[in-house]
């Protein structure tokens, strides 16, 4: 119906319409008999004008002739400029490359010579390691002879101490035995051998006497070979004091040469780089002049420039004032025919515009309203496709759990009833023993379509799984039933809600009826299966 209605409202805008083309037809053929009056006495007026705008374009062309033979001039002036620019900038760049050149040669030759000064240094630093592996060397020789003499002197001093013991040992036992012979001699001859005993003993004592003198003698032999020992030792001490200093006096003497040497290379560097510094700072001045005598010429050739367009712009004027005054005749002439032609032309034109603006009025009314019908079938499309988008998801989603299942969601308008835009969803789904079951969303802003069915389908498949006889939202409404009837009562269902329990609650504290939730072993469920039940209070009304 819908589009019965939208296809005979746009027949009647396009009749409409069509008659309105027909109105303006007929105007605009009176408009152009009108116009076609008026050209003829225009003809005439356009010949003679046209007559005076040759004249005015003969002067223009000789005027531009003039004006392109002067252009011609200064562009090749400017040619010959700009070569020049050039000529001038490619030696520029010319004595660039040459002082670039310069520069990585002395670059080069500085390397170089970097290079040689630290072959020099290795080479030096060489040679003092093997002066100090020599001097080394002789130091460990001489600590070695030096060891080899004391070792040597040692034992000398050992075998004296040991001949000078022996010695010792000797004349204590000849001293021993001789007092022995004494005692026995005066034992036996005491009385009778008294001249013999003074005389052994002037004997012994000139024995004595000697071995004493022969003591003496081997210890002064000890002291004076002690002696010749120290000496020898302070000599070869004295020897090596004296190599020391020589071995230090030559290390220093190398290392004041090192230090000469290195002061040395380190001025011919710093020379070296003053030359550099001193080249390039050569060189900068060059470039300084090179890029003042350029901004020289420069400054030249844009004078020279603009005194060329100097020039121009006052031929340009002079021609511009000459074209002003033919032009300003012309424009006389123009008026004074405007003027007779606009006197004829402001009745149509008036007459034309107020037809227009009738005709405009129209069109646009017209417009106004076929927009205001597009806009509603626009709304009414939408919404359709709104909630056909919010089914088809909730059927889609049921489709994945259920597979064979006749599905039937209509979309619905309310017009009448609504007080604001909005939309939602309710699937209802009845099972074959008869119970109902519901799902439900509401849109919201911003929330696609979409997640709209698919939440009512959702929750419409929750009450499903448990494979109960009431959803989670018809539970709490039973209970006060289900107390108030006289026996047991029954409900299988999913899992118990808070409503569910506070209305259990509540209805055990005002009733005599009594409340039991098991777990229910449902094999097709697939979810966790409650049964409630109640041994009613069986209250009656008296009133009825």
């Amino acid at each position: 119906m819908l589009l019965m209605v939208l296809v005979l409202l746009m027949v009647l805008m396009l009749l409409m319409v069509l008659v309105l083309l027909m109105v303006l037809i007929l105007l605009m053929v009176l408009i152009l008999l009108m116009v076609l009056m008026l050209l003829m006495v225009l003809m005439v007026l356009i010949l003679l004008m046209v007559l005076m705008l040759l004249m005015v374009l003969m002067l223009l062309m000789v005027l531009v002739l003039l004006m392109v033979l002067i252009l011609l001039m200064v562009l090749i002036l400017l040619m010959v400029l700009v070569l020049l620019m050039v000529l001038m900038l490619l030696m520029v760049l010319v004595l660039l490359m040459v002082l670039i050149l310069l520069m990585v040669l002395m670059v080069l030759v500085l390397l170089m010579l970097l290079m040689l000064l630290m072959v020099l240094i290795l080479l030096m630093v060489l040679m003092l390691l093997m002066v100090l592996v020599l001097l080394m060397v002789l130091m460990l020789l001489i600590l070695l002879m030096v060891l080899i003499l004391l070792m040597v002197l040692m034992l000398l001093m050992v075998l004296i101490l040991l001949m000078v013991l022996m010695l010792l040992m000797v004349l204590v036992l000849l001293m021993v035995l001789m007092l022995l012979i004494l005692l026995m001699v005066l034992m036996l001859l005491m009385v009778l051998m008294v001249l013999i005993l003074l005389m052994v003993l002037m004997v012994l004592m000139v024995l004595i006497v000697l071995i004493l003198l022969m003591l003496l003698m081997l210890l002064i032999l000890l002291m004076v070979l002690m002696v010749l020992m120290v000496l020898i030792v302070l000599i070869l001490l004295m020897l090596l004091m004296l190599l020391i200093l020589l071995m230090v006096l030559v290390l220093l003497m190398v290392l004041m040469l090192l230090i000469l040497l290195m002061v040395l290379i380190l001025l011919m560097v710093l020379i070296l780089l003053m030359v550099l510094i001193l080249l390039m700072l050569l060189i900068l001045l060059m470039l300084l002049i090179l890029l003042m005598l350029l901004m020289l010429l420069m400054v030249l050739i844009l004078l020279m420039v603009l005194v060329l367009l100097m020039v121009l712009m006052l031929l340009m004027v002079l021609m511009l004032l000459m074209v002003l005054v033919l032009l300003m005749v012309l424009v006389l002439l123009m008026v004074l025919v405007l003027l007779t032609v606009l006197v004829l032309l402001t009745v149509l034109v008036l007459l034309t515009v107020l037809i227009l603006l009738m005709v405009l009025i129209l069109l646009m009314v017209l417009i106004l309203l076929m927009l205001l019908i597009m806009m509603m079938v626009l709304m009414l499309l939408i919404l359709l496709q709104l909630a056909k988008d919010m089914s088809s998801a909730a059927v889609r989603t049921i489709r994945k759990e259920i597979k064979d299942l006749y599905i039937n969601i209509q979309a619905l308008q309310e017009k009448e009833m609504a007080c604001g835009n909005g939309n939602g969803i309710i699937i209802i789904a009845e099972s074959s023993t008869g119970c109902v079951f519901a799902g439900s969303a509401l849109g919201k802003k911003g929330v696609y379509v979409d997640k709209i069915g698919i939440e009512a389908a959702e929750m419409l498949l929750r009450n499903i799984r448990h494979n109960g006889c009431v959803d989670e939202f018809l539970q709490d409404q039973l209970i006060i039933f289900m107390a108030l009837a006289k026996g047991t009562s029954r409900i299988r269902t999913g899992a118990v809600t808070l409503h569910t329990q506070t209305a259990i609650h509540i209805a055990e504290r005002l009733t005599q009826a009594k409340f039991t939730i098991t777990k229910s072993e449902d094999e097709l469920s697939s979810n966790v299966t409650y049964i409630i039940e109640c041994e009613g209070s069986g209250a009656t009304n008296t009133h009825l």
